[in-house]
C-alpha cells in the first residue's frame, strides 16, 4: 500500500500579506548587483535591512520561547549554539592573521548572515508565509532569468547590452528598461555569448542557488492538484539551464537522478514521483521551445559542447599534464661506448608535461584546480588558526582588482580552512553537522527527508567546491530554511516511516 504524504498543520495556514515581503526579502537577499550600494569596495546588499527588520520580531519569539521553556525554542537554542565554536576560533584567528580588519569584517558578516538567517527560518511563525514567499522569490529570479535569455537570443533587435569594468557582468536593458546581467564570454560559434544570471554576480551563484532550493519547491509541489503540479519546479529548473553553469548544471542533474534512486531504494511511493516526472517533462519542453531560434539554439549548443564534453575533455588534460609533472622519470643507462669515448651522454629525455593550448589553461576548470591547489599551499603555512583574509594579487594592467573582501581562494571549504586554520575548519563542519542532526531526527517524512538528504549532498559536495564566499545569504537562508522544514514536518503525525 503507498505511502501517504501528510503535511504539517503548522504549515497549512499562510499570511498572505507576509508571503510578498518574504519573497521581496529572499530576492533581495540574492541581489550582487544593483540592489546592493558598494561602499570602499563593500558591498551592502538591501536584502540585508529586510533581514534585520525580519529579525527583530523573531528575536522576540525566540526570546518568548525560552522563558517559557518550550521545546522549539530549546530546539533553536542548539542549533544557535551550535555555531559558537566556529566564530569564537574565527575571531581569533582574526586577531592574530596579517589581515585583521578585513578578517574581522568578514566574521561580523559571517555573524550578521549566518546568526539573522537561522533566527528568521527558525521562528516560531505557525503560518507557512516564509516557505511561500520564498519560492515565489525563486520564481522571480528564474523569471529574470528567462528574460534575459529571450531577449539576449530572441529579440536582439531590441535589447541592449553594456559591458561594464573588467571583473563585472554585463548590464543587459530590453527596450531601454534595465532587466538584469549576464556575464561576457568568448564567441561560440561567431555569436557573441552572454550568460544569464539576472542580478547575481556571476552565473555560478545563480545556478547553485536555485538548484539547492529544489528540495523547497518539490515539497510544496506534491501538494498541489495534478493540473498545477510541476510547473514553478520547472521553471526554476530550465532557467538554471540557461545560466549555463556547470555547478548549477552537475546539481540540478544530482538532483534530478538522487532523488528517485533514493525513494527507490527506500521502496517509497507518493505524489513526489508525478511531481518528478512533470517538472522533467515541461523544464524539457520549455528549453525545446527556447531552442526553436537559431542564436538560442547555439547557446544551448554551448552547454552541451564546450560546458560539458569540452569541460570534461579539459579536467583530463589537466590530470594527465599534472601527472607527468609529478610521476618520478627513471634515468636511461648510459651506453658503455659513450662512456669509453669520455663523450657528454645525449640528453635526458624532457619531463615536462605535454604542452597544453592556451584556452584550455585559461579555462575556469584549469584556474580552479590551480587555485585550489594554490589555496591549500597558503593553509599549510598557518595550518592551526590559518591566514585570516588573504586578498587576491593585483593584476598588472587592471585597478582595483582586489578591493573589499576578494579572498584568493575559489572553494568554500578552502576559503574556511584557509582563514581559520584546522581548528576552525573542524568548528564549521562540527556546527553543520550539529544542524543536520538536530533537525533530521526531528523529522518522520519520507519526502521531505530525501529532497532535502540530496539537497545538501549536493550543496556542500558540489556547490561548496565550486563556488566561495561562505557567508553568502541566499545559501544560508535556503540551508535554514531546510532546518525549518524538517523540525516542524516532525510537529505533525504523517503516515510515513522513520529513515
Amino acid at each position: 500500500m503507498p505511502l501517504q504524504f501528510s503535511i504539517p498543520s503548522s504549515l497549512n495556514k499562510k499570511n498572505i500579506w507576509a508571503v510578498p515581503f518574504f519573497a521581496l526579502l529572499f530576492f533581495l537577499c540574492c541581489a550582487d548587483m544593483f540592489f546592493t550600494t558598494h561602499i570602499h569596495g563593500f558591498n551592502f546588499r538591501w536584502g540585508q535591512i529586510l533581514l534585520l527588520a525580519f529579525a527583530f520580531p523573531a528575536l522576540l519569539r525566540f526570546k518568548t520561547a525560552l522563558q517559557n521553556h518550550t521545546a522549539e525554542g530549546q530546539t533553536t537554542l542548539k542549533i544557535l549554539l551550535s555555531w559558537l565554536p566556529f566564530f569564537v576560533i574565527y575571531g581569533v584567528a582574526a586577531i592574530f592573521s596579517t589581515s585583521p580588519l578585513l578578517t574581522g569584517i568578514k566574521w561580523g558578516w559571517g555573524v550578521f548572515n549566518i546568526g539573522l538567517a537561522a533566527l528568521i527560518c527558525l521562528d516560531t511563525r505557525t503560518d507557512s508565509s516564509l516557505e511561500e514567499g520564498f519560492q515565489w522569490g525563486l520564481v522571480l529570479i528564474s523569471a529574470y532569468i528567462w528574460l534575459e535569455s529571450i531577449a539576449i537570443y530572441i529579440l536582439s533587435s531590441f535589447t541592449s547590452i553594456t559591458d561594464l569594468e573588467w571583473g563585472h557582468p554585463s548590464e543587459i536593458s530590453f527596450l531601454h528598461l534595465p532587466i538584469g546581467y549576464a556575464q561576457r564570454d568568448s564567441q561560440y560559434h561567431n555569436l557573441p555569448i552572454y550568460r544569464s544570471n539576472a542580478f547575481y554576480y556571476e552565473p555560478s551563484y545563480a545556478g547553485c542557488a536555485l538548484t539547492f532550493a529544489l528540495f523547497l519547491l518539490f515539497f510544496l509541489d506534491i501538494r498541489r492538484s495534478k493540473s498545477k503540479s510541476g510547473w514553478i519546479p520547472a521553471i526554476v529548473l530550465s532557467a538554471v539551464m540557461l545560466t549555463t553553469s556547470r555547478a548549477g548544471v552537475v546539481s540540478a542533474a544530482l538532483f534530478i537522478i538522487g532523488v528517485p534512486t533514493l525513494l527507490l531504494l527506500w521502496r517509497h511511493w507518493s505524489t513526489l514521483w508525478r511531481s518528478l516526472f512533470k517538472t522533467i517533462l515541461i523544464s524539457s519542453l520549455l528549453i525545446w521551445l527556447f531552442c526553436l531560434f537559431p542564436n538560442s539554439r547555439t547557446y544551448m549548443e554551448l552547454l552541451a559542447d564546450y560546458n560539458g564534453a569540452g569541460a570534461i575533455n579539459r579536467l583530463e588534460v589537466y590530470m594527465k599534464n599534472h601527472s607527468m609533472l609529478l610521476s618520478p622519470k627513471t634515468a636511461e643507462p648510459v651506453p658503455e661506448t659513450v662512456k669509453s669515448a669520455n663523450l657528454a651522454p645525449a640528453a635526458a629525455p624532457s619531463i615536462a608535461a605535454t604542452p597544453v593550448p592556451i584556452e584550455v589553461k585559461n579555462s575556469s576548470e584549469w584556474g580552479r584546480l590551480d587555485n585550489l591547489k594554490e589555496s591549500f599551499v597558503i593553509w599549510m603555512q598557518h595550518p592551526l588558526l590559518g591566514n585570516g583574509v588573504t586578498p587576491q594579487p593585483q593584476l598588472a594592467g587592471y585597478q582595483n582588482t582586489s578591493k573589499g573582501l576578494s579572498q584568493i581562494s575559489g572553494v568554500t571549504w578552502t576559503e574556511v580552512g584557509l582563514e581559520s586554520g584546522i581548528l576552525g575548519f573542524a568548528a564549521f563542519l562540527f556546527a553543520l553537522l550539529a544542524n543536520m542532526t538536530i533537525a533530521w531526527r526531528k523529522s518522520i517524512d519520507i519526502n521531505l527527508k530525501t529532497l532535502v538528504l540530496v539537497a545538501w549532498i549536493m550543496h556542500f559536495g558540489i556547490q561548496f567546491i565550486l563556488s566561495q564566499t561562505f557567508p553568502r545569504l541566499d545559501y544560508w537562508l535556503i540551508f535554514f530554511l531546510s532546518i525549518r522544514l524538517l523540525i516542524k514536518s516532525g510537529e505533525s503525525k504523517p503516515s510515513a516511516f522513520r529513515v
